[in-house]
């Protein structure tokens, strides 16, 4: 069974995970397309400072997003965070594995690359080439969106040690106090 069918028959309302699930690739194709022509385009430099404010925005997005469905007028702790940014990958339909969460660290696992062709192979991609470090930067790139859109930059800061997309068994993600 593929990935989007086990989390189809995990969820009440299909219809929603479908939507869910076709968000996705549609937000996947796009990162690529546009990734691949702004580097094509631009020097790389200049492409990279593009990628990394696009996925910062989606960050932000995202955390508004989530606010808002949580019903939080403003974020006032780590707990809440957290929360967000659970419901962020629960929207993406992607399963998580906690493996330290406490008031100062949550470090968790992404347990699957939510579409295959996203994966090693896609247009040739190669674990370890371009396209895979950038896949692999965009994660606490977006997660940092997340913490700014929640009023905590400077207190918090994201980190990922391995990426699944790119041929890692997972995604291992942290996100930790630098303050206080």
């Amino acid at each position: 069974m593929d990935y989007v069918e086990e989390m189809v028959q995990k969820n009440k309302n299909i219809d929603l995970t479908k939507q869910a699930a076709f968000s996705l690739a549609s937000a996947i194709m796009i990162d690529i397309v546009w990734g691949r022509a702004a580097y094509e385009v631009l020097d790389e430099k200049k492409a990279h400072k593009v990628f990394s404010k696009a996925w910062t925005l989606l960050g932000e997005y995202s955390g508004k997003v989530m606010q808002m469905e949580l019903g939080l007028a403003r974020v006032t702790s780590f707990d809440e965070l957290k929360t967000i940014i659970k419901s962020a990958y629960q929207s993406w339909l992607l399963p998580l594995d906690i493996i330290e969460d406490n008031e100062k660290i949550f470090k968790y696992q992404v347990m699957a690359c939510p579409f295959p062709f996203y994966g090693v192979g896609l247009f040739e991609v190669e674990e370890g080439d371009h396209t895979c470090v950038l896949w692999k930067e965009a994660s606490p790139i977006w997660l940092n969106g997340i913490i700014k859109q929640a009023g905590l930059s400077g207190q918090y800061r994201a980190n990922i040690d391995s990426a699944i997309c790119c041929g890692d068994k997972t995604c291992l993600l942290t996100v930790e106090r630098v303050k206080g």
